[in-house]
């Protein structure tokens, strides 16, 4: 059988310009370092990259660390990839995902004209535990400023741990509250969720819920993706090296920028070669067979392969109702094939039965579905 090429073809090519970070936030999994993308590297990888982007619709994306500490490389970025592009070939957008602590007039503007998706960081009544140097009022004052600025499209992103749990409930009712349209709701899963732990964040989901309730009521939205009927059931599968990118301020390529910091410490393991794209330049010389190479083993982490301690989750009725980052579950010490905490299998479980009772109340479908 004829074998056929990998396509090239990328919806989303994130640039992570620095991996420096003016805080240590205790549940940030991330290994800091202070190196920074240079613009050779910028516009050698765009040189590259840009015929082969997605033309109906791709975002070149800035991560870190903190990506607001590389604001140059972020200008620099952007005005090559807009000059590329002059004759709108490719519908390009920007996005970036931020701490907020560096949000000045100069960097906000910049975002506005660019028409920037911002995603920031805020943890609503738990944002100052964990947090070393963000206030929560500061902050407040920035997500309240945001309407001035049309052209920037702002999302929220709220983390959670087992001991920040008690302000998950008021916390999103606050960011839904401000008018943020998709706040996002993580539970971070690195550290153990114990029973009690559990039991606290039932509880807060479903306070949360009976107030998602009374606002759909009032303005027919539901701003939690978590509490919104799903289309359709699928098997969830990584998506990296397929349809996405990372390059790290090393020029290292990665199929996801989530790929580039847990392999740091782990570059002698077999795992690495399985998953490393390589350097930009060796990529650029040689990218057919290096993605024909690695994609596979990349389309093997997908939901019905992982497994807890309990069971294998192909073996489960509601596989195709989750969805585990493999990474993210292998940051909790696992090993990155697919074993997931039991404690985010519990979670998942969970977040679906209070989203099955808050769309029995909405009257989005009938009794028992989810």
């Amino acid at each position: 059988m004829e074998k056929t090429t990998p396509i090239l073809e990328p919806a989303n090519l994130t640039f992570i310009v620095t991996d420096a970070c003016n805080y240590d936030c205790s549940y940030c999994p991330q290994k800091k370092e202070n190196l920074y993308m240079g613009t050779a590297l910028i516009e050698k990888s765009l040189d590259f990259f840009y015929p082969f982007l997605n033309k109906d619709k791709c975002f070149i994306t800035f991560y870190g660390g903190e990506p607001l500490l590389a604001f140059d490389q972020i200008k620099h970025t952007v005005l090559y990839t807009e000059n590329k592009n002059k004759n709108r070939e490719k519908d390009i957008r920007f996005s970036m995902t931020t701490n907020g602590s560096l949000l000045d007039d100069e960097r906000i503007e910049f975002l506005d004209r660019h028409k920037f998706s911002l995603m920031i960081s805020f943890d609503g009544l738990a944002h100052e535990i964990g947090r070393q140097k963000q206030s929560f009022d500061a902050m407040l004052d920035v997500i309240k400023d945001m309407p001035r600025y049309p052209g920037i499209e702002l999302a929220t992103n709220s983390v959670f741990t087992p001991e920040t749990v008690e302000y998950l409930s008021q916390s999103m009712q606050l960011v839904v509250k401000l008018g943020i349209k998709e706040p996002k709701l993580t539970l971070s899963t690195v550290k153990e969720w114990t029973d009690a732990d559990l039991f606290n964040l039932k509880e807060q989901l479903s306070d949360l819920k009976d107030f998602l309730v009374s606002h759909y009521r009032e303005t027919g939205a539901v701003p939690l993706s978590d509490f919104k009927e799903k289309d359709k059931k699928s098997m969830f599968g990584c998506a990296g090296a397929k349809d996405r990118l990372a390059i790290t301020p090393g020029g290292n390529l990665w199929g996801c920028y989530l790929f580039s910091d847990f392999f740091k410490d782990k570059t002698d393991t077999q795992e690495y070669q399985k998953f490393s794209l390589g350097h930009v330049d060796d990529f650029i010389e040689n990218y057919e067979t290096i993605l024909e190479k690695q994609l596979p083993n990349y389309q093997g982490l997908y939901q019905g392969s992982f497994y807890t301690d309990e069971t294998f989750c192909f073996a489960c009725e509601e596989v195709e109702e989750c969805k585990v980052c493999p990474v993210n579950a292998a940051l909790s010490g696992s090993i990155l094939v697919g074993k997931i905490p039991l404690w985010t299998c519990k979670i998942n479980k969970l977040i679906k039965a209070v989203r099955g009772e808050f769309l029995k109340q909405t009257h989005f479908t009938s009794v028992g579905s989810a």
